[in-house]
This record gives C-alpha cells, structure tokens and sequence, in this order.
C-alpha cells in the first residue's frame, strides 16, 4: 500500500461518486472525479481520484457514512 502518489476509488454507481464527492467536500479533502483509467475495470464510468495519503481517512469517512465502494487503488497518472 502506497503512501505517495494516488490513489483512486471505485464506485458500483455513478450515485455513489456523487455522494462520496459531497462527503469528502465537507471534510475538507482534496479529491476529483475522473473518468475510470481504461487499465481499471468498474461497473461505473467515472471514479474519485486523491493523494494515497488520505487513503485511510477517506476509507474510513466513507466507511461511516456507509458509501459502498467497489475498491481503492493506487494509480501512477505520470504517465498518461
């Protein structure tokens, strides 16, 4: 598990992205919703993009609010 870098979470919706995105806008998180890297497969287009440091905070956050995720990975945007 990577700690520098990105890291980005996949969702089963599109709805869930939303969600998570107003949720980590409140705490403050800095994040971007993307379109899923081709290399990643999901069951949704579009997935959220952060810093692999905020990887256990934001599991966590989302944990909580009980946004279900499909899964968080570490992605290297470098050489796209």
């Amino acid at each position: 598990m990577s700690t520098s870098g990105n890291i980005a979470i996949l969702f089963h919706s599109n709805n869930h992205v939303f969600w998570a995105q107003d949720i980590l806008k409140e705490q403050g998180i800095s994040h971007r919703i993307i379109p899923v890297p081709r290399h990643l497969s999901s069951d949704c287009g579009y997935c959220i993009s952060a810093a692999a440091s905020q990887r256990t905070t934001i599991a966590a956050l989302l944990e909580e609010e009980r946004i279900d995720i499909d899964r968080i990975v570490d992605v290297d945007f470098r050489g796209t």
